[in-house]
């Protein structure tokens, strides 16, 4: 039960971090990845 619960949280602070990169690099070059 632990690990799942471990899984999970880590999914979604590496999910939440993506997102928070993707969105900060696509502002600083968003004429080049768009």
């Amino acid at each position: 039960m632990s690990d799942v619960v471990l899984y999970v949280l880590i999914a979604l602070i590496m999910f939440f971090n993506g997102i928070v990169l993707g969105y900060s690099i696509g502002k600083k070059d968003g004429n080049r990845n768009e």
